[in-house]
């Protein structure tokens, strides 16, 4: 069984997920935060909300907080299941911040380089066509 399987709290239309009992008080790895998510579609796709707490968790790496951004997002489009954090540091809180502003950032870049351009030539031949 997976460690976070025994830690989900079920009440009603949400789920209280331990974060530190499932994972320990430092999140290292990109990895780490993949299987957070896996867990989650096995036990919760009926919940209305997760929430996430993170008492007790010293440390969260920049690699596990943007995987975890991106799990995150995946996850919010792909459910109708609203994650919640509670508890997490002054740290955790910060870095999960600070992510979540360069993949803003990044998502918006990638939007704006999708502009096709033209020569005269190839609108000329493309008019012809019509």
């Amino acid at each position: 069984m997976h460690p976070v399987n025994r830690l989900i709290s079920m009440r009603e239309v949400h789920a209280i997920i331990k974060v530190k009992e499932a994972f320990g008080n430092t999140l290292d790895s990109r990895h780490e935060a993949a299987m957070l998510f896996d867990s989650l579609k096995d036990y919760c796709t009926q919940c209305g909300e997760i929430v996430l707490d993170f008492s007790e968790v010293m440390f969260m790496s920049r690699a596990f907080a943007d995987q975890f951004h991106k799990e995150k997002i995946r996850w919010c489009e792909g459910t109708n299941v609203t994650i919640f954090i509670e508890n997490a540091n002054d740290q955790v809180s910060e870095i999960l911040q600070a992510v979540t502003k360069t993949q803003t950032k990044r998502e918006v870049k990638a939007r704006q380089q999708n502009v096709n351009s033209f020569t005269k030539e190839q609108v000329f031949v493309f008019f012809s066509s019509i």
